[in-house]
């Protein structure tokens, strides 16, 4: 990049701030082959152009010089409809909004294509003329649907894991929604178009503030500053993180720093902003400092699951699932039998009969459970048109029928005598839990078939509805899904009420029709909604992380789910629609570790932190760089909460960063940084001459001798 200063000037801040902006124009980038750019992105050595008319990409170097040009007019892949955004991500990919084709399209970091996903619609995960697009520093993809009004969130294969707001004028809400950007911590900024303003929202989706800012484009930097391109009056506004003007620059015309209608800009790693000078054909590169940014915005350190796939599908039309192990019990309504699949997708075995009259006749099946422990043994059932509970052994064959006969409960003759039953879920210590739906109740059995006690209809401030699907956890707490209420609930083992989480609609972590949960064994828990048609996940205290899915006919997306289970780190779902079952897996990205300490001892470097308290947790990366901007480099990894690097300088200063590895061998993002210094041997003195260089001695006054020294000497600082 050539740093040739073509226009240096100073601009006055707020007066609040009392500080200054440095502007300074470098050598602009020719853009004769440009016909309509419109949206660009930056990394470290590329900078990429989408042309709205030309339907290319171009792709340029860092100092300017065009590389190749990719793309053309069209519907196959690679070929574009109007497109008027792009992004890169943190693995060098670059995504493109094909707004005319209604779709992402995501080549490498050369320019060549890859694959593409989504399609016209107004249902979720379909798109419509999206106008822009961002990546997060995790690499989920955030998409400007422009003509549904909404803001999707794709993982980087497509499949969607949230939507953000929906039309209309209150805060929060979009009217032709264009330009999007996210910043290191996930807060999401929309460019609220007919709304003439800014909307700013957090990593939970959740409305933060909105802006009196409009304009083309913009940017954010890492350290929150906003940076919107008016075009209309060839300026770029220049905004601080808590919404402070801090100044303006540019004007209309052809000159050096002037613009007429620009209309994109990015920005650079290093901090210098791109501005698409359109009707010149030209790129500026402007160069800012300011006094206020000291420091960057911290990485959003909170737990985030993914999910990618499908690595795994099966031609079974099942109803109901129930893990064992690597094998997967499930029910075919339409064979009415049970069959039972290896991890392989090889049938084992089928057992049981919907036909007939008989003790082990099964009508259907509204939930099951399959255990092996010291407490229980055996696959229990919910044969729900029969109001009963059956046993089965592990090979299939039928034990027993359990809530058939009649005793008192509540004065009632009822007493263990269910209702349409539906959900099983088994603790560690053998108790047999069944959502009894009819009864509005939940009901818990010994493994033999004794009943124990039952809650409901009342539960905490809640009156039952329609309870269907259970859970639990290795604490022992019970988790149930009431499809009436829409809404998991979390109760203690003997059914005291602790909590709850939900509610009607259709935005993040809310229901219209949930009917199966899953419990991971570590910390999450899964929550199918039929009409959705999309699973949400959740904590075990209830905080919301994704809604997975969308509705739909295409390879990742769902038709008619019926069921969820969870396998190790598999997500399984029978979709009855596709008449399949079909497996993703799951990518924990866990929290960081906190309170990190550092000691020096014989010349190295030991840290220690505090455990990361999630079961997903599989061992610790450490980063290291020499100064606290990076670069960063991996220094090693650990099992436990404790690293040594003896592979350390003398007198030399480090930063570390610390973060967690899951299971599944993904890592989430790394804690703030600290640094340590390492001390030399303590036999040195504290300061030392280590070099001495004489100068040539001059006949002058005394004053302009001691202007003029007679040599140097170079201190040695040994303790820090």
């Amino acid at each position: 990049m050539k740093f040739m200063m073509l226009l240096a000037f100073s601009l006055l801040m707020s007066s609040s701030a009392r500080a200054y902006d440095t502007i300074r124009f470098l050598d602009p980038i020719k853009g004769d082959e440009m016909v309509k750019p419109v949206a660009a992105a930056a990394d470290d050595d590329r900078l990429y152009v989408v042309d709205e008319k030309k339907n290319v990409l171009f792709l340029y170097d860092s100092a300017g010089k065009l590389i190749k040009s990719v793309g053309r007019s069209g519907k196959q892949p690679g070929a574009f409809s109007r497109p008027r955004g792009v992004a890169v991500g943190p693995n060098g990919r670059v995504y493109v909004s094909d707004t005319g084709n209604n779709r992402v399209e995501i080549f490498d970091h050369d320019g060549n294509f890859i694959y593409a996903f989504g399609e016209k619609g107004s249902e979720p995960g379909k798109l419509k003329g999206p106008e822009s697009l961002a990546v997060g520093v995790d690499g989920r993809i955030y998409v400007s649907d422009t003509g549904n009004n909404r803001v999707q969130v794709f993982t980087n294969e497509g499949i969607l894991l949230f939507l953000l707001s929906g039309y209309g004028k209150e805060p929060g809400l979009l009217n032709n929604p264009t330009r999007i950007a996210v910043d290191r911590s996930d807060n999401v900024y929309v460019l609220d178009r007919n709304n003439e303003r800014m909307q700013k929202f957090d990593s939970s989706a959740k409305f933060v503030k909105e802006y009196s800012l409009l304009g083309n484009d913009f940017t954010v930097d890492q350290f929150g500053f906003l940076y919107v391109v008016d075009g209309r009056n060839g300026k770029v506004i220049e905004q601080s993180g808590d919404g402070f003007i801090m100044g303006r620059f540019g004007s209309l015309g052809s000159g050096t720093g002037q613009m007429r209608k620009a209309e994109g800009i990015a920005i650079f790693p290093d901090g210098t902003l791109i501005v698409l000078d359109t009707g010149n054909k030209r790129i500026h590169r402007v160069e800012l400092t300011n006094k206020l940014k000291v420091k960057a915005l911290p990485l959003n350190l909170h737990t985030k699951m993914s999910v990618s796939g499908p690595s795994r599908a099966w031609p079974y039309s099942a109803e109901t699932l129930a893990p064992y192990g690597d094998d997967l019990y499930a029910w075919l309504p339409k064979e009415g039998q049970f069959v039972l699949i290896d991890d392989k997708g090889k049938e084992k075995k089928r057992f049981g009969s919907s036909k007939g009259k008989g003790e082990g006749v099964t009508r259907g099946v509204g939930g099951m459970a399959a255990v092996k422990s010291e407490k229980v043994e055996g696959l229990y059932v919910t044969d729900n048109p029969n109001h009963r509970l059956q046993q089965f052994n592990l090979d299939g064959k039928w034990k027993s029928n359990i809530g058939e006969a009649q005793g008192f409960f509540d004065s009632k003759k009822r007493e263990g005598r269910m209702k349409n039953p539906n959900g099983v879920a088994i603790n560690g210590q053998g108790v047999v839990y069944v959502a009894d739906t009819g009864n509005q109740r939940i009901d818990a059995f010994s493994p033999e078939g004794v009943f124990l006690f039952g809650f409901g209809p009342k539960v905490g401030g809640y009156m039952l509805l329609e309870p269907v699907a259970l859970a639990w956890d290795d604490a022992g707490f019970i988790y149930f899904v009431d499809k009436g209420l829409k809404r998991v609930f979390k109760c203690e083992p003997s059914g005291a009420y602790i909590n709850s989480w939900g509610g009607e609609g259709d935005g993040p972590g809310e229901f219209k029709a949930p009917v199966s949960i899953a419990f991971d064994g570590q910390n999450y828990l899964y929550t199918l909604d039929e009409d959705l048609r999309r699973v949400s996940v959740h904590t075990k205290d209830g905080k919301w992380l994704a809604d997975f899915f969308a509705g739909g006919n295409q390879e990742r997306e769902l038709l008619k789910p019926v069921a969820v289970s969870v396998q190790g780190d598999k997500l399984v779902i029978a979709d009855a629609g596709k008449s399949r079952l079909v497996s993703y897996d799951l990518h924990p990205m866990l929290t960081s570790p906190a309170e990190i300490s550092t000691a020096t001892k014989d010349g190295a470097i030991a840290l220690s932190w505090l455990p990361v308290a999630d079961s997903w947790t599989g061992g610790y990366v450490v980063s290291r760089a020499t100064s606290a901007a990076g670069p960063w480099v991996k220094a090693g990894e650990t099992k436990t909460e404790t690293y040594r690097d003896e592979n350390v300088v003398p007198y030399e200063k480090y930063w570390y960063r610390v973060a967690t590895k899951s299971k599944t061998a993904d890592v989430g993002p790394a804690s703030r940084s600290i640094s340590v210094f390492v001390a030399g041997s303590f036999n040195r003195s504290p300061v030392e001459i280590s070099t001495i260089t004489l100068g040539d001695i001059f006949a002058a006054n005394y004053k302009w001798y001691l202007r003029n020294a007679m040599g140097a000497a170079v201190l040695t600082n040994n303790v820090n």
